[in-house]
């Protein structure tokens, strides 16, 4: 029989000398050149593995001067640590032989029955499972490595039930929670109730054949009510017999707020540079216009001396320019009411709502008083409230439509609701008004606000926003 160019190290633990050495021959049979030791009762084996940590295999009897069955398993499996150990005995005690499996030995062999190829195959087999047993616990430790140390906030989701199964480090620092709690946490315990919905929808798309799955932004609470933007993505995989998926949250708040603050300044500037346009039709353009009508309209009680065709030039002209004149005024409105400089948002909204001519009726109420809001509040909030009226005047063939501003201590709320035919929320990009929607998106966005918007077929919408007063 040929012999297998490996070599192998054992010890073997037996008091029984004729055992020893037809367990040596065996093991001669299959590979070149063994090494074996041989250990006659317990304390010499636990010096032999104390001494000696390279050993391939641990071939054990279970009867020994000075310890025996279980308790000998159990102290032999601690000094052998990830070395295979089979056990060699004369006993066929089935229980004892599965008991004996489950704490951790690689085989139970009976001496009966043992033979070369058989003790070379249970060999070959515990060392395969050393192998591949170590190299599954170094992948683990990597991967574990790689989720505890990350310095990004991390945890494994049950994608049924929505709890937390894991979480690392980071997120523990990140979020305040101690990872007790994350444990008996769910993600509504985290996210913002306006972003729960979304989040479960996209969640319940999840299958086990996902993979990466880009979840994208969402807003986070954390332990202390701190309101933080994450961008959120997942791997799909089963965890411990479940459907889970781990989740890497990137933190984006300041990225967010830099955003904000940059399109607060652009949005500014456009204001500004509306208002400079409109001042500039105003005092420039239309009192020019003004003028010549002021000049031409003398001169419309002498053409009686004109032929009638030169007459009727003139007040053609007269006309064009008072409509020019009536035009540049609507465009200065337009780009800046100058109710707004001379009464705020109340006045302007009330002034645009009484020269409405529409079939739909605006009521319109606030707790302002004389009170003024801040200036790019008030422009802000007319802007969104103008594209609102606008929105419901094209599309919404409403009868009646309710504008209410209310002012908190930190905040301005915005309310407008109509009883028109409403809308597919989901399928914005189908709809008539979608870029009103997104310039009202913007609009609030860089005022650092919030920005809901229910609608249904058939039943109106609802859109509601909150501006915070405080703009720092």
């Amino acid at each position: 029989m040929g012999k297998v160019k490996q070599t192998i190290n054992a010890l073997v633990i037996e008091d029984n000398l004729g055992d020893f050495v037809l367990i040596e021959e065996y093991l001669a049979d299959f590979f070149s050149n063994p090494s074996v030791e041989n250990a006659k009762t317990f304390r010499e084996a636990a010096a032999a593995l104390t001494a000696r940590t390279d050993r391939h295999i641990v071939l054990l009897d279970l009867s020994l001067p000075d310890k025996s069955g279980e308790e000998l398993i159990r102290q032999v499996s601690t000094y052998s640590g990830q070395i295979p150990v089979i056990v060699l005995t004369g006993y066929d005690d089935l229980s004892f032989s599965i008991k004996s499996l489950a704490m951790g030995i690689s085989d139970y062999l009976l001496k009966d029955e043992l033979s070369p190829l058989v003790l070379y195959k249970s060999i070959m087999y515990a060392l395969e499972r050393q192998r591949v047993t170590a190299a599954l616990r170094d992948s683990e430790k990597r991967y574990r490595d790689l989720f505890q140390l990350s310095p990004q906030p991390m945890w494994v989701l049950d994608l049924e039930i929505h709890s937390f199964l894991d979480v690392n480090q980071s997120a523990i620092d990140h979020y305040g929670h101690s990872k007790e709690e994350f444990l008996a946490m769910t993600l509504a315990d985290i996210h913002k109730e306006e972003d729960l919905a979304d989040m479960k929808r996209a969640i319940a798309e999840v299958d086990e054949n996902s993979t990466v799955h880009l979840i994208g932004e969402s807003k986070h609470i954390k332990k202390n009510g701190e309101v933080i933007y994450v961008d959120l993505v997942g791997q799909v995989f089963h965890f411990n017999g479940r459907l889970t998926e781990l989740v890497l949250a990137t933190d984006i708040t300041e990225r967010k707020k830099a955003g904000e603050r940059l399109l607060s300044a652009t949005v500014t500037a456009e204001d500004n540079e509306r208002k400079r346009i409109a001042q500039d039709i105003h005092d420039g353009l239309q009192q020019t216009l003004i003028t010549a009508m002021l000049n031409i309209e003398p001169v419309l009680e002498e053409t009686d001396r004109l032929s009638q065709g030169v007459r009727e030039r003139f007040r053609r002209g007269y006309t064009y320019l008072n409509q020019g004149i009536n035009e540049t005024r609507n465009i200065a409105h337009q780009l800046m009411p100058k109710a707004i400089e001379d009464f705020g948002y109340s006045g302007a909204i009330r002034n645009m709502l009484d020269h409405l001519h529409s079939a739909t009726q605006f009521h319109y109420h606030d707790n302002l008083g004389i009170n003024r809001l801040p200036g790019t509040i008030e422009v802000g909030l007319y802007r969104i409230t103008q594209e609102a009226v606008n929105n419901i005047l094209k599309y919404s063939h409403a009868d009646e439509a309710f504008i209410q501003v209310t002012r908190a201590a930190d905040s301005v709320q915005l309310t407008i609701e109509d009883n028109g035919k409403g809308f597919n929320t989901g399928d914005r990009e189908g709809n008539a008004s979608h870029q009103g929607l997104s310039f009202m998106q913007s609009r609030v966005g860089s005022m650092g606000g919030t920005l809901e918007i229910t609608s249904e077929i058939g039943k109106g919408t609802w859109i509601f926003v909150e501006i915070p007063l405080n703009q720092d």
